[in-house]
């Protein structure tokens, strides 16, 4: 994604079939763009399996992911952390807004056509 300013925006997306609370599973891979990039959103999708697909959005996972990163540094020789499971309270999530379409409407001839709304409507969030 743009920013209006023209910048650049990587929004990492992670569902759940499941709630909000839900641990997220991020990998080191992951947590390393968060720390590299000017601008990596995290997007949450949950309770996918709804009418009504719920989201909320996480400007902020620069902190975070530093923090994480920092702690694996100190794992000892040997042991190596491909991935972890976060609990999404530690993140400062937006507030809930509820996707545009429907998982219904996500299962016709064109699934990938259900991202252009879902984009609009982050655009109108940020």
């Amino acid at each position: 994604m743009r920013k209006r300013d023209g910048g650049r925006v990587l929004v990492e997306v992670k569902s759940t079939n499941g709630p909000f609370a839900r641990r997220l599973h991020v990998s080191v891979a992951e947590l390393s763009v968060m720390v590299s990039e000017e601008a990596c959103h995290l997007l949450r999708l949950y309770n996918v399996c709804d009418e009504d697909v719920s989201a909320r959005l996480c400007v902020e996972t620069t902190k975070v992911a530093t923090d994480i990163l920092r702690v694996l540094q100190d794992l000892p020789q040997g042991v190596k952390a491909d991935s972890l499971s976060v609990d999404p309270e530690i993140l400062e999530f937006d507030a809930e807004f509820l996707s545009p379409w429907t998982t219904e409407a996500c299962r016709g001839p064109d699934p990938e056509s259900c991202a252009s709304p879902l984009l609009r409507s982050l655009s109108a969030v940020r």
